[in-house]
């Protein structure tokens, strides 16, 4: 489902991912673990496209996408990739329905069946009571079940998750990492996932550590 070959990132007096590569089988969970500074977030985001790598290739289910342009890569996110970030980044002004019908809208799907299908994803995650509050209104854990079901209204065949539960008490960090758990058994999707908890990584398929710009 996700292969990532020979991937290196290079900035200005440092080399961030040194030859990485990494396979991610569908339906698998994997856990990316490191210290802080590791390149962590750098990988995430060259995985899911939101990023280059300096050389290297990202194939994402059958697609080779180093030769790709910004419209192609565009068009392969938005077909197979949800991405939470550990800041949920939800749209303030709009409330919880409508920052997961976002995503729907933009690929072009009517209003009517965005709100359908949002409203259906927002019970999914225990939020069906909430759908009309504003980001402001919701709890940590809640505006991070908002971006969980945002990232899946699109029906990705891969969630890419960065540090999603790192501003999140222990019990609600839990529970929102059981909703990973459940998309990858009933819908199965495949995760990838940064996370410092140790305890949920071991949770998933498989642990790969970054350090020093190599996995292992």
């Amino acid at each position: 489902m996700l292969t990532i070959s020979h991937i290196y990132k290079k900035f200005p007096y440092v080399d961030v991912l040194n030859d990485i590569n990494l396979h991610i089988k569908k339906g698998e969970g994997v856990a990316l673990i490191g210290e802080s500074g590791s390149g962590k977030s750098t990988l995430l985001h060259i995985a899911s496209l939101l990023e280059s790598p300096t050389s290297g290739d990202v194939i994402i289910d059958g697609h080779s996408t180093s030769r790709m342009n910004d419209k192609e890569k565009t068009k392969i996110r938005r077909e197979n990739i949800g991405f939470v970030y550990q800041f949920h980044n939800l749209l303030p002004e709009f409330n919880s329905l409508e920052n997961v019908m976002m995503p729907l809208l933009i690929n072009g799907v009517s209003k009517e069946e965005a709100s359908e299908k949002s409203n259906i994803l927002l019970k999914s995650v225990g939020l069906g009571h909430r759908i009309k509050q504003f980001p402001k209104k919701l709890s940590g854990g809640e505006q991070q079940r908002v971006a969980i079901a945002r990232a899946l209204a699109a029906s990705p065949k891969i969630i890419m998750a960065d540090e999603p539960t790192g501003n999140l008490d222990g019990k609600t960090s839990y529970e929102v990492f059981d909703l990973f758990l459940d998309m990858i058994h009933t819908k199965n999707v495949t995760l990838f996932m940064a996370t410092h908890n140790l305890d949920i990584a071991k949770k998933l398929h498989r642990q790969v550590l970054l350090q020093n710009g190599s996995c292992s």
